[in-house]
């Protein structure tokens, strides 16, 4: 099946769900999200959500840096599954 993973199109082997596709990825960094056309999943789903053909998904990982700038914050809202990025 195509997929479009973080911008890029890409086959992957048909029937995955979130779960199987980050094993296939090598991804297994603790701090990450994923978005599957446009709505967070949570870890909770990863198991039971299964990807089709033509699906976007996009992985987010948190990366830590040095910067003396005050960091940006990224929150969740669980209402509406959207991020928002403050300072």
């Amino acid at each position: 099946m195509q997929l479009t993973i973080n911008g890029q199109e890409q086959k992957i082997v048909s029937g995955l769900n979130v779960s199987e596709l980050l094993k296939e990825l090598d991804i297994s960094s603790p701090h990450f999200a994923v978005a599957v056309n446009f709505q967070i999943v949570p870890k909770s789903q990863y198991d039971s959500l299964a990807l089709n053909d033509g699906d976007k998904v996009e992985i987010v990982h948190a990366v830590g840096g040095g910067s003396r700038q005050r960091p940006a914050s990224v929150t969740l809202d669980p209402t509406s599954q959207t991020f928002s990025r403050g300072r």
